[in-house]
């Protein structure tokens, strides 16, 4: 396949369903070679094959997006399979956010931008 993205390596989260599986079906028939990182294995490489079989370039590492060393991971393949990595497409199905990532309000004083 070719297109815009031809040759070009990206990343993409929560490309199993969604906007990410979405977004990771038509990097692939604009040439990119798409590594998809999500939870469910199974539907990961399932994922990967359908584009693969329609003439696409894909591979699935399982990833939890929430655990550091799975997304070092995740990059890290996509470098040594690659060669490189040119961008991300970062949609976990579900994010989970550490208690204190979460704004808090005080009625009559609004949140400071780094909250």
């Amino acid at each position: 396949m070719s297109g815009r993205l031809d040759s070009k390596v990206l990343v993409v989260t929560g490309g199993t369903q969604g906007m990410g599986l979405a977004f990771a079906q038509r990097a692939a028939t604009e040439g990119a070679r798409v590594v998809i990182g999500a939870r469910d294995r199974d539907r990961g490489e399932e994922v990967a094959a359908q584009i693969r079989d329609t003439g696409g370039s894909a591979l699935f590492v399982r990833t939890d997006v929430t655990v550091e060393e799975e997304m070092a991971r995740l990059v890290e393949t996509a470098v040594s399979e690659f060669g490189r990595l040119d961008g991300a497409f970062t949609t976990p199905a579900a994010a989970r956010w550490p208690v204190s990532a979460k704004p808090t309000v005080t009625p009559g004083i609004a949140p400071s931008p780094s909250t």
